[in-house]
C-alpha cells in the first residue's frame, strides 16, 4: 500500500492500522480475535482522531470486517473499497477453518514460514509473478512473531459467516468491488 498511500495523500488523510495480532500490531491480551471487535476498533480509532465520515478500504480478512461495518454504520462512510474480500459463504475451498496439507505440513507451517514460502504464497495469490525482494521480506519479518499462527486461528474461529449477501445489500454508499480473475478464494 506504499506506493498508493504515497499517490492519495495530496489529497487525502490517510490512515493505515493493523488488527491485534497482524502487521506490526502487538497482541491482544485477552485474545479476542473476531471481526465484531475489529469493527469496533475502526470505531474506536476513529473516535479518537475525531474522524465523523469517511472512506473505508478492506481486502481479505479486512473485507470481512469491513463490509460489516459500513452495513452498520452507514453514517460514518463516505464512499467504500472492498478488495478480495474473505467472509462470503463457505464451501468446501473457500471455508478458512478448511485443513490444507498434511499434518506435518500444518505443523511445520504454524512454526515457521520461510522466504521461500512467502515468496511462493505471495505469487500465487497476490502477484502471479515473483514479487519483489522486499515484498517478501517484508511478510516474512511480520510473521514471525510468537502466536501468529494461533492468533489466524482464532480470528477464524469466531467468524461467523451469517448471510453476508444480506449483510452487504444494506450498504448504500458508493462502493468499488474489486476482485482478482486469479484471486484463489
Amino acid at each position: 500500500w506504499d506506493g498508493m498511500v504515497e499517490n492519495m495523500t495530496d489529497k487525502f488523510r490517510v490512515i493505515r492500522f493493523d488488527f491485534p495480532g497482524n502487521g506490526l500490531s502487538g497482541l491482544d491480551s485477552q485474545n479476542r480475535y473476531s471481526p465484531k471487535l475489529y469493527g469496533k476498533i475502526i470505531t474506536r480509532l476513529t473516535d479518537a482522531l475525531d474522524i465523523d465520515i469517511f472512506h473505508l478500504v478492506g481486502t481479505s480478512s479486512g473485507g470481512t470486517v469491513a463490509f460489516r461495518y459500513v452495513a452498520n454504520n452507514p453514517d460514518k462512510i463516505d464512499r467504500f473499497v472492498l478488495i478480495n474480500s474473505a467472509g462470503m459463504p463457505r464451501t468446501a475451498v473457500t471455508n478458512p477453518n478448511r485443513e490444507r496439507g498434511s499434518t506435518f505440513g500444518r505443523w511445520v507451517a504454524s512454526k515457521h514460514q520461510s522466504m521461500d514460502w512467502w515468496r511462493s504464497s505471495l505469487t500465487s495469490t497476490v502477484t502471479k509473478r515473483p514479487p519483489f525482494d522486499w515484498h517478501v521480506e517484508m511478510n516474512y519479518d511480520m510473521n514471525r512473531r510468537d502466536d501468529r499462527y494461533e492468533t489466524g486461528l482464532l480470528f477464524r474461529r469466531n467468524y461467523i459467516t451469517g448471510d453476508p449477501e444480506a449483510v452487504i445489500n444494506q450498504i448504500t454508499e458508493p462502493t468499488a468491488i474489486l476482485w482478482g480473475m486469479d484471486n484463489p478464494t
